[in-house]
């Protein structure tokens, strides 16, 4: 597998892009029954990775119960994610 990005766009949209390209190679790795295109296996590789990024666990230990924007903008600095 290759992955390409743009080396243009800012840090974080370029983290984001590799951990989805990722994600579909972790589902191309997974046998023949897996889907290979459509919407939701581009939501899904959105998804996984979120959770390679900013991991639910420690995004819950760091944010309210209830976050609001500023929670969610202080978690993506602190993980190094875009909102």
């Amino acid at each position: 597998f290759a992955i390409a990005y743009s080396p243009h766009q800012p840090r974080t949209r370029i983290r984001f892009t590799i951990a989805h390209e990722l994600a579909h190679a972790v589902f191309e790795a997974s046998g023949r029954g897996c889907p290979r295109s459509g919407r939701e296996v581009e939501r899904l590789c959105d998804r996984l990775a979120t959770e390679l990024l900013m991991p639910r666990r420690q995004f819950c230990k760091l944010t309210p119960k209830e976050p609001d924007i500023d929670d969610v903008a202080t978690a993506a600095r602190v993980f190094g994610t875009s909102l």
